[in-house]
């Protein structure tokens, strides 16, 4: 510091520097003070405490108004930092588990929809052995070979993967749905199939071709199999529950039943990660659709009760 400013605050600004220089003299300007004026006869003045020299008052205080901003600057800065950190964690915490989608309205047949014309069942529904459904074409044996399947409600894709084996290509779709005045939910199974165009966690809507009836590649002759789950938790391991119409559902039955719902415009989150995969090594599943992943938050424990503002806000719209 200068020898010659001494008891007295350093100058701030630029002007001030010159007029020490100069052999001017600035003084604190406490309560009922005045400063001293310099050598050339001016008098500084304050601008939100800070000095300013008189003939530079305006450009000093304007300077000083970019430097130092107001208490509510600074509030607003801080809550709009504060506000753009949320935003960045709400979004990069999205856990690719947690997933919105739009909730049913009404269920189709996956095959010839909605009607499943054209097409016919060659194995039915048995609670005690066989616990889907098989459908072929009715113009005969083969010919539903890459026929296109379609979601039968809308949902979001819950697995979506080649499990080799006895079941080939396999889409598995998670529903939300309105019965009885509450919100229920229950998985649609699509299997040996040739193609899969679809993604885990991407949202699909009622009648959206998701791949193409194979014969889990060349195991059996060209079919879907066709499966409704009571119980989230079962995804292909038929193991993981017991043989209960809780847990299972007749699919054509469960179709004829809902063909028309209570409408519902609003979305909802749904946990994906409630199945036992398979022991047994299948092939990777493509890239999680991470667009349609939420923050955990968003969920209400479960993941699987009602919106939420974490959903409406950030939720995946098509």
């Amino acid at each position: 510091m200068w020898p010659w400013v001494s008891a007295v605050q350093a100058p701030t600004r630029r002007a001030e520097w010159r007029d020490v220089r100069r052999g001017g003299k600035v003084i604190s300007l406490g309560s009922g003070e005045a400063a001293a004026q310099d050598s050339l006869g001016r008098s500084p003045r304050t601008y939100s405490g800070t000095f300013c020299p008189k003939f530079a008052f305006l450009a000093c205080g304007q300077v000083n108004l970019r430097l130092k901003p107001s208490r509510m600057s600074r509030l607003v800065l801080v809550v709009g930092l504060v506000s753009s950190l949320l935003t960045y964690a709400t979004f990069a915490a999205g856990d690719p588990t947690m997933v919105s989608t739009t909730i049913a309205d009404r269920f189709d047949f996956p095959v010839g929809a909605p009607n499943a014309d054209g097409y016919q069942k060659s194995r039915g529904f048995n609670i005690r052995g066989h616990l889907g459904e098989d459908w072929v074409s009715a113009a005969g044996p083969g010919a539903i070979y890459r026929a296109p399947v379609t979601a039968i409600g809308n949902g979001v894709v819950a697995l979506a993967r080649d499990f080799k084996r006895s079941w080939g290509n396999v889409i598995v779709i998670r529903h939300a749905y309105y019965e009885g005045g509450r919100l229920t939910y229950a998985d649609s199974l699509y299997a040996h199939l040739d193609k899969i165009f679809v993604a885990e966690g991407q949202p699909v809507s009622r009648g959206q071709e998701i791949g193409l009836v194979g014969n889990a590649h060349g195991l059996y002759h060209p079919h879907l199999h066709f499966e409704v789950h009571r119980n989230l938790g079962i995804g292909v391991v038929h193991m993981a529950s017991t043989r209960s119409m809780a847990n299972y559902e007749d699919p054509t039955t469960f179709v004829m039943q809902h063909r028309v719902l209570r409408t519902a415009r609003e979305k909802t989150v749904v946990d994906l990660n409630t199945y036992t995969m398979p022991t047994f090594a299948g092939i990777p599943a493509k890239p999680f659709y991470a667009r349609n992943a939420v923050s955990r938050l968003a969920s209400t424990g479960t993941g699987t009760q009602r919106q939420s503002f974490f959903q409406t806000f950030f939720g995946h719209r098509d």
